[in-house]
């Protein structure tokens, strides 16, 4: 749970920035909704961030909420509780959810608040599809395979099971991004692409990354991250819940209801589950 300081029962927060674990945000927003301001804005900038906007969005009590999706490069850890080491500065790139209605005015507030903070805001517009599968798709190799094996992310490289892997996971992630950016759009009320396309199926085409590119970026992160511990390696090992339903679940899942084949992070999600439930088995033994 969340607290909050400020008058007890004041419906007092219009900005919300969330950087928990996924598996933790909704409830964490739930705690505080009798706080949140009418039409308050929840900026996602969780793994998972495109998952994360559908429980959100489904949540009975936060349907008020604008929903601003984000990504971003700064580095953070917890020291203790209220007390979070800014350890490196980066770049954050924030971009209203498809079908969102919240007014340019307000956006602009959320901006110009998280440049204040020193986050660097940058407003990515509908190219912030574009930094979240990029995002997700880093997310959904490397941390469930060095989970798996136990391994800092530079050996996903070194292993030819990683590097398969690597390019099966990339491809199902850019046939997947392109019908759930279609299937959005058919639905949406309003888009943030630009008006001067003529669909969004064109539109999608242009800001989407294409397989070659995913898997690129995920190797240029395993390269940079080579001696890191993934979080889901950390989740693992300290017996917590890891983000696999947010990741390579959430692909299985949408994959299913848009029929993309997405065998790869079906299979990958499920290797991570069954590892989950040894652990904590082990851990009640």
């Amino acid at each position: 749970r969340v607290e909050v300081a400020g008058a007890a029962g004041a419906a007092d927060i219009r900005t919300v920035l969330v950087a928990t674990k996924a598996p933790a945000t909704v409830d964490a927003l739930e705690s505080i909704a009798p706080r949140l301001a009418p039409e308050a804005v929840v900026v996602l900038l969780s793994n998972g961030a495109l998952a994360l906007s559908e429980h959100v969005r489904a949540s009975s009590v936060l349907t008020g909420a604008h929903i601003v999706l984000g990504s971003t490069t700064h580095g953070a850890w917890e020291r203790g509780d209220f007390d979070v080491v800014h350890a490196g500065y980066g770049r954050t790139w924030l971009g209203r959810a498809p079908g969102s209605t919240l007014g340019d005015a307000r956006y602009g507030e959320v901006l110009s608040e998280l440049g204040v903070a020193g986050l660097g805001a940058e407003d990515a517009g509908q190219h912030i599809l574009r930094h979240l599968w990029l995002k997700l798709a880093a997310n959904a190799v490397i941390n469930p395979l060095t989970a798996l094996w136990e391994c800092t992310n530079g050996e996903v490289l070194q292993r030819d099971e990683g590097c398969s892997t690597l390019v099966s996971i990339c491809e199902e992630i850019s046939g997947l991004s392109r019908a759930w950016a279609e299937a959005q759009y058919c639905v949406a009320s309003s888009s943030v692409f630009s008006p001067s396309s003529s669909s969004p199926a064109l539109a999608e085409q242009a800001v989407l990354p294409s397989s070659q590119e995913l898997q690129e970026f995920v190797r240029s992160v395993a390269t940079e991250t080579a001696n890191n511990t993934s979080s889901m390696l950390q989740d693992m090992s300290a017996r917590r819940p890891t983000e696999i339903d947010f990741l390579n679940g959430w692909i299985a899942s949408r994959g299913g209801d848009l029929n993309v084949l997405v065998a790869a992070n079906t299979e990958l999600a499920a290797r991570v589950r069954e590892k989950q439930r040894s652990v904590q088995e082990d851990r009640a033994s």
